[in-house]
C-alpha cells in the first residue's frame, strides 16, 4: 500500500468517525427525549375549555429540562343526577390522575399534544383549537401524560436543584463539555475537509495535465517517425554517392510539458513521474541532431577532396544512432500512452 492510499484512507477514516461523533452527540444532547416521570411531576399549569371547545392555559415547567412539548389529557364528565349542577371555569393541570367527582360520570376523554417551549424554571403559554362539545355546567379535569425536552444551562440549575429538590435527568454529569466537543468536531472536520479539497483539486489539474501531455506525445511520436524517415533517406543518398548529407531541423514539442508542470503540487505519482524522465531523456535529440548536421556540413566541404570518405563515415554513423535514438523514443511512448488519460 503506498504512502498515498494509506493518507486517502486515513482521511476517508478520520471524516466518518468526525461525523459518527457529531451524529452521537447530536442524537444524546440536541434532540428532544422524552422526560422521566420524576420529571414529569414537577410539570403543571392550568386549563379552561371556552365556549367554542377550544384549550387555553400556561405550563409551569419547574425542571432542569427546556421542554419543547406537553401531552395532555382532558376527561369530561358530566353529573348524573343533575346535568346542569356544576360551573366549573377551568381546571389545575398535573401528573396525578383526575378524580371523578362527586356524583359524575366520564363521557369524554380526549390527549393534546402541546407544541409550546418553555425554559427550566419558567412558565409559558398556550392555545389549542380543542373542538370539544362542551355541555353548560360539564366538569373537566387535566393531567399531564407526558413531555419532551433538552438539557439547558446544567452548572447553574444543579444550584438550584440542591436547594429546591427538582430533579435532574443527567443526574452528576456536566454539559459544558459539548460546546467544547463541537467546536474541536467543527475544527476537525474543517480541517479534513479542506484538505480534501485540496487533494481533490490536485487530482483534478493532474489528470488534466496527463490527458494534455498524452495529446503531446502522439504528435511527438508522429514527428520522430518523420525525422527517421528524412534521416534514412538521407543517409541512402549519401551511402550510394548520389547526393549530399541533409541537414535537419527539428523543434522538439514540449510547450505542455515545460509551461504546465509547475501547475502540479505533488510529483510523486508514479506515471507522472515516467513522464518527467521521459522528458528529461528526450533533452538529448537536439544535441545528436546537430552533431549530425555538422558532419553533413564538413562533408560537403570536402565532397570533391580524398577526405570526403571520412566525413562520409561520420555522417553515416551519426544516421544510424540518431535512428537507433528516435525508435527508443517512440517505443517508451508507446509504452506511456496506455497509462495517460483520455
Amino acid at each position: 500500500m503506498d504512502k498515498k492510499t494509506k493518507v486517502k484512507i486515513a482521511v476517508f477514516f478520520s471524516v466518518a468517525i468526525a461525523f459518527i461523533s457529531t451524529a452521537f452527540v447530536r442524537t444524546r444532547y440536541l434532540l428532544p427525549h422524552a422526560l422521566p416521570s420524576e420529571a414529569v411531576k414537577n410539570l403543571g399549569g392550568q386549563v379552561a375549555v371556552d365556549t367554542g371547545g377550544d384549550l387555553s392555559g400556561y405550563i409551569y415547567n419547574g425542571t432542569r429540562w427546556e421542554v419543547v412539548g406537553v401531552v395532555i389529557r382532558l376527561t369530561l364528565y358530566t353529573q348524573a343526577s343533575t346535568p346542569k349542577g356544576w360551573q366549573i371555569e377551568s381546571s389545575s393541570c398535573s401528573d396525578a390522575p383526575t378524580e371523578i367527582p362527586v356524583d359524575g360520570k366520564s363521557f369524554l376523554v380526549r390527549d393534546y399534544a402541546l407544541d409550546i417551549r418553555i425554559k427550566p424554571l419558567s412558565v409559558n403559554n398556550f392555545s389549542e383549537k380543542g373542538g370539544i362539545i362542551q355541555v353548560k355546567g360539564d366538569w373537566y379535569g387535566c393531567q399531564i401524560i407526558g413531555a419532551q425536552g433538552l438539557v439547558e444551562r446544567p452548572i447553574l440549575l444543579r444550584r438550584l436543584s440542591q436547594k429546591s429538590g427538582i430533579p435532574t435527568p443527567l443526574g452528576r454529569q456536566q454539559a459544558w463539555w459539548i460546546p467544547a466537543i463541537y467546536t474541536f468536531l467543527g475544527a476537525v472536520i474543517g480541517f479534513l475537509s479542506d484538505r480534501l479539497k485540496i487533494w481533490w483539486d490536485s487530482r483534478a489539474i493532474k489528470r488534466a495535465f496527463l490527458s494534455a501531455i498524452r495529446v503531446e506525445l502522439e504528435g511527438l511520436q508522429e514527428q520522430l517517425s518523420d525525422l527517421k524517415k528524412e534521416v534514412l533517406n538521407a543517409k541512402e543518398r549519401v551511402e550510394k554517392r548520389e547526393g549530399y548529407p541533409g541537414q535537419f531541423a527539428f523543434s522538439l514539442r514540449r510547450t505542455i510539458f515545460e509551461t504546465q508542470l509547475g501547475t502540479l503540487g505533488d510529483l510523486s505519482d508514479p506515471v507522472l513521474l515516467e513522464v518527467i524522465r521521459f522528458y528529461s531523456d528526450l533533452s538529448v535529440l537536439p544535441g545528436i541532431i546537430e552533431m549530425l548536421n555538422e558532419h553533413g556540413r564538413e562533408c560537403v566541404k570536402l565532397w570533391e577532396k580524398p577526405e570526403r570518405d571520412g566525413w562520409i563515415k561520420r555522417t553515416i554513423s551519426g544516421s544510424n544512432a540518431l535512428v537507433e535514438r528516435a525508435d527508443g523514443f517512440r517505443a517508451r511512448i508507446s509504452a506511456l500512452l496506455p497509462k495517460l488519460p483520455a
